[in-house]
């Protein structure tokens, strides 16, 4: 089996602005469009590398979800990828 690219699973928006919803945040043009889970298919498993913490103070549900999701669907993290090349 031969090495699999990483796979960008969700990106920041790529418009700053709309980065934020309430708050502050600080930076939000380094942010725009970068990856915020990407999946490293390693040997037989996986890597979920987050660009943020999906578990800080249990405050989001939204973050916390990603993790939830990987936990609940660890085992079907490498279906459909690498993608078939379109004709």
């Amino acid at each position: 089996m031969g090495c699999l690219p990483p796979n960008v699973v969700l990106r920041f928006p790529k418009q700053a602005d709309r980065l934020l919803i309430s708050g502050l945040l600080d930076g939000a043009t380094e942010l725009a469009g970068r990856p915020v889970l990407v999946d490293v298919p390693v040997g037989r498993g996986h890597v979920l590398l987050y660009a943020l913490n999906p578990v800080w103070r249990h405050e989001t549900w939204g973050t916390f979800g990603l993790l939830l999701q990987a936990f609940l669907y660890h085992a079907r993290l490498d279906l459909n990828w690498p993608p078939t090349p379109q004709k």
